[in-house]
């Protein structure tokens, strides 16, 4: 039987192909086009030379080409291939020299190589020879008296812990795994210290350096304009690095790089035996491990890190939960409730989804230690900690939630007419305290407070990104019905009241239709790093409210609060900022969008009724910050500054317009700053007039205009060039919520570029031109290969 073999020229083929296909999709993040084709072009000349070496392997590559380019039956093969070329020809040509809006490739070294000698705590570490000094003194006690370094250790972790849990966990999460609140406003994301290529790869000197020194610490290659992370030496001290160097290893199961093996054997083996041990631990062992940092050792809702997050971890003690299937009035929830959040977590919060961790046993041994913190008898005896479970591990005698008590044999659909009935209801029911657009009602925001006395805001309906529970269906029906739970049951502990019974289930159903539509009318976060500008004929408008912004594209980024440098801020009120931008042939002008309940100027008769007693009042502000012309470039490499003010080297300048105040009467006002560093203070320039700006706050949003022209007056600023990328970043103050200064949020660089007009010459002629050539030169080929034959 003769053997199946793959022509050679085939065989190259797939070669290339398997090669494309490889690379394209093997390497998140994607790789860039421009490295894809060098790395394919080598590809392909190595694949040739291989061919080429033998002179038969030569020969039977060449034989199907010279065989289409020759034989006289095969002329409908000659003009395929021929068109085809052509037409590839014209189509490279045209990618080539179209206008690129993809912001420029940012490549940088993940664990960048670490300097030889550390400057700290006015000292000089040899980062070559630097080791834990709390692990070695707990382990030169374990060769004598392991009791006490088994002690030791449990306290340094502990210590440890609760460092991690007021400092770093609002970006690198509480799981570890670099899913903190913070992190989706960040790029390039927290480290995920779960993943084995991170930590479990590195000396704990490494880790030393770059807690230390953060972002600005970072060599060149390593990116340090984009990186977040603080300069945590300013903030901790050595024995507190330490301590929370030896709490990511303890927490997460791994065992640092060590050059002595030893020393590496023994600390694997103590690694080894915690967590045999914490594989066995149960109830009220795995919630201290797990959930005491924020829920309190007693359930109290008083863990190291309650005060700094918001909203504030549960207190179990008072037996009440806020979201729950069962009827409002039947006040404990299912336990399918509160699996359901502990195993998804509650999105927009800092309660992680524990899935990843926990197996769904453990957590339904939380569920009793939790319902066991209760102190006001909330469970009933049949429902009680100690209670059996079902055959399928669920308690005994769950009351129904509300969609298994709707009378419907369907829900409403998901129709026109639903909505606009819901639209009719919604104004009518919801609108006193979520406002009519959604966005919730400014007269009564600041007043509201919830059963455990935290202040809190009607849920801003258009932003599903922060709805707890209610958007985690993964289709429209789902969430829509999710959507009617939470008006059916209400939330319990705050002034969101239950609907079920003071509108009909049909009614219910129709505002659940209209309030999923409120998402259209925000512009969803965008995952894209670039802000493209819309390029207008004539004047650019005047005013925020010019019908001509709607032809600008807009762009939503996420806010993160300023838990860097200076006074932090934890509990900010603003998370997204929407940027339109337009320009024309001389201006440019950039509009700030920005959700704010409250119009927060001093003196305010309107905001002082609505402000929150334990917070001062200050005007609300944004700002824009740029590179100073000179301070960044996009290739070969990227190099940008700082995002936290510049540097000394690379300076910053930023338009930062400010609300004003009424009492004393201050007008809004927009002032031009230099920054040269987050450590520096900021000059502000009293005669430079470039940038105009107007604002104005309606409805619960803000919308503020600077424009500047295009060509810059000053040298220190930069030009807005059609076709350039330019480093573009932004801050906002709520003045309501004790924002001031550097207590604000804020987002790190992102692109903005000016599209360039088309010219047809270069983008239609050229390509027709690569065409016409190639389909010329295949022509001359094929007519003297036949001639040849």
């Amino acid at each position: 039987m003769k053997r199946f073999k793959i022509p050679a020229l085939l065989q190259a083929v797939l070669v290339l192909v398997v090669a494309y296909l490889i690379l394209d999709n093997a390497f998140p993040p994607v790789m860039p086009k421009s490295v894809l084709a060098q790395y394919m072009i080598i590809i392909a000349v190595g694949v040739l030379l291989f061919y080429s070496f033998d002179d038969s392997r030569w020969a039977e590559f060449k034989a199907p080409i010279k065989s289409t380019l020759e034989d006289k039956g095969k002329w409908p093969i000659r003009w395929a291939f021929l068109g085809l070329a052509t037409g590839l020809a014209g189509l490279i040509a045209f990618s080539v020299v179209k206008q690129s809006l993809i912001a420029p490739v940012e490549l940088r070294q993940v664990h960048p190589a670490p300097p030889r000698q550390l400057q700290a705590y006015d000292k000089t570490f040899d980062l070559t020879s630097l080791e834990n000094p709390l692990r070695n003194e707990i382990l030169e006690t374990f060769k004598t008296d392991p009791d006490a370094a088994a002690t030791n250790y449990q306290r340094t972790v502990e210590k440890g812990s609760d460092i991690y849990y007021t400092n770093c966990f609002f970006c690198h999460g509480d799981l570890l795994d670099g899913h903190g609140i913070f992190a989706p406003g960040l790029n390039p994301p927290p480290a995920n210290f779960r993943d084995v290529g991170t930590i479990a790869q590195l000396q704990e000197a490494y880790l030393f350096w770059r807690i230390t020194t953060g972002g600005p610490g970072l060599p060149k290659e390593g990116a340090p304009w984009n990186s977040a992370m603080p300069v945590w030496k300013d903030v901790l001290s050595e024995e507190e690095v330490w301590s929370v160097i030896t709490f990511l290893y303890d927490h997460v199961g791994q065992v640092p790089r060590m050059w002595n093996q030893d020393v590496s054997k023994a600390v694997t083996s103590m690694k080894d035996t915690i967590e045999n041990e914490r594989q066995n631990l149960h109830g009220r062992d795995l919630y201290e491990l797990h959930c005491a940092v924020c829920h309190g050792e007693d359930g109290a809702g008083d863990g190291p890190a309650a005060e700094f997050v918001y909203p504030a971890p549960r207190d179990f003690t008072i037996g009440m939960f806020k979201y729950k299937t069962s009827p409002f009035k039947t006040n404990p929830p299912s336990d399918e409730d509160l699996f359901h959040t502990i195993k998804t977590g509650l999105p927009g919060t800092a309660m992680p989804a524990w899935e990843s961790v926990l197996s769904d046993a453990q957590i339904r041994e939380l569920i009793k230690v939790v319902k066991g913190f209760d102190l006001v008898g909330t469970w009933a005896p049949a429902d009680a900690p100690d209670a059996d479970f079902d055959d399928e591990g669920r308690y005994k005698n769950k009351p129904l939630s509300v969609i298994e008590r709707s009378t419907a044999e369907n829900p409403v659909p998901f129709t026109e007419d639903s909505v606009a009935l819901g639209k009719n209801l919604f104004e009518k029911t919801c609108s006193i305290c979520h406002g009519t657009d959604g966005r919730g009602n400014p007269s009564v925001d600041k007043r509201l407070k919830d059963e455990w006395g935290n202040r809190i805001w009607p849920r801003d309906l258009t932003k599903p990104w922060t709805w707890r529970v209610t958007e985690i269906a993964e289709d429209t029906e789902g969430t829509i019905r999710n959507i009617f739970t939470r008006l059916s049951v209400g939330i319990p502990g705050t002034p969101m009241p239950a609907h079920e019974d003071k509108i009909d289930e049909e009614d219910r159903w129709h505002i659940a239709n209209y309030v999923y539509t409120l998402r259209n009318y925000t512009t969803p976060v965008s995952r894209e790093r670039t802000i493209q500008g819309v390029r207008i004929d004539g004047p650019l408008p005047d005013n925020v409210n010019d019908e001509v912004w709607a032809s600008a594209k807009p762009t939503t980024l996420m806010l993160l609060a300023n838990i860097m440098k200076g006074e932090r801020l934890f509990k900010p009120l603003s998370d997204a900022l929407t940027v339109r931008l337009l320009y024309n042939d001389d201006d440019i002008a950039i509009l700030l969008e920005l959700d704010d309940r409250t119009l927060s100027r001093p003196g305010d008769a309107d905001a002082l009724a609505t402000q929150d007693r334990t917070l001062q009042l200050f005007s609300d502000a944004l700002a824009i910050q740029l590179p100073t012309a000179g301070s960044f470039q996009t290739g070969p490499t990227v190099e940008k500054p700082f995002f936290r003010h510049g540097d000394k080297s690379h300076p910053t300048a930023i338009w930062y317009w400010n609300a004003g105040s009424a009492d004393p009467v201050i007008e809004p006002k927009i002032t031009i700053l230099d920054g040269v560093g987050d450590d520096q203070r900021l000059h502000p320039r009293s005669d430079d007039q470039s940038v105009t700006a107007s604002g104005e706050w309606q409805y619960g949003r803000w919308r503020v205009m600077m424009s500047r022209s295009r060509q810059a007056e000053d040298p220190r600023d930069v030009s807005f060039n059609e076709g350039e990328f330019i480093p573009i970043s932004f801050a906002n103050w709520n003045g309501s919520n004790g924002e001031i200064a550097s207590k604000h949020t804020l987002t790190p660089w992102y692109w903005l570029v000016l599209p360039a007009p088309e010219d047809p010459m270069k983008t239609r002629g050229l390509p027709l031109f690569i065409a016409f050539l190639v389909f010329g030169t295949g022509l001359v080929v094929i007519r003297r290969a036949r001639r040849r034959k």
